[in-house]
């Protein structure tokens, strides 16, 4: 399947369409997958383990003994777990309100973060946060805070997140460097390029029946997942 992206440059105010390439699209789609494994049920990716000495409800740590990968994949809303279904959801108003900078399982989540990277500090690792949707928009905050790359999926925004971001890279500079990238799908209103206000925004086709979900970014990565009609991807086949 060939696909057609349009890569936002937000700060130029335009869009450059291109196709994807397959080595792009593939390392998408890896990606989509270990976001995935955040959420309840899901499978591991082939050649990860889950790490439970850090690992929980909101983070997944998974690492990649071959390639040196260490991957902390964080949760999204999860509608499906009425326990921590109301936590998310008021999450999710935080960021509405421009307040994400208060949802309060960042910090915890960090201090996981550091003491797995102290574990894995004897070994070559590369490591990189994902997420989706609520768990990418805490993603890119502990990106900032800790310098580790982050690959998000749509992530939640609003138009009061975009002003606050907007002031807070003005007046305020990011703690560590890292790089950041960001896929969202075409439709989706609560990651469009304008409400994200990243420099590049990857915006590819709506290919499931919900434009949030993240089986549009795994499309042809196999059996052991469907589509979902709620925020997050849902239970396997």
């Amino acid at each position: 399947m060939s696909w057609t992206v349009t890569v936002h440059n937000v700060s130029k105010e335009g869009g450059a369409r291109r196709k994807l390439k397959t080595t792009d699209k593939a390392k998408m789609q890896k990606y989509a997958k270990l976001a995935n494994s955040a959420y309840r049920d899901q499978p591991i990716p082939k050649g990860f383990k889950l790490d439970e000495r850090f690992s929980n409800d909101d983070l997944k740590t998974l690492y990649n003994n071959k390639t040196g990968e260490l991957v902390f994949s964080v949760a999204g809303t999860q509608l499906d777990r009425p326990m921590s279904a109301l936590r998310d959801l008021s999450d999710d108003t935080k960021i509405f309100f421009g307040k994400s900078s208060r949802i309060e399982r960042t910090d915890s989540i960090k201090n996981i973060i550091k003491l797995a990277r102290g574990e894995y500090k004897d070994k070559d690792i590369s490591p990189v946060i994902v997420g989706h949707s609520l768990g990418a928009t805490v993603g890119k905050r502990l990106s900032e805070q800790t310098g580790i790359d982050y690959i998000g999926f749509n992530r939640g925004g609003s138009p009061a997140q975009r002003v606050v971001d907007t002031v807070s890279s003005i007046l305020e500079k990011p703690l560590h460097q890292s790089n950041k990238t960001d896929y969202t799908v075409k439709s989706d209103i609560i990651s469009s390029p304008w409400l994200l206000g990243s420099d590049d925004v990857i915006e590819v086709p709506k290919t499931a029946d919900s434009s949030h979900t993240l089986y549009n970014f795994m499309t042809g990565s196999g059996s052991g997942y469907r589509r979902s009609l709620v925020l997050s991807l849902g239970e396997k086949k």
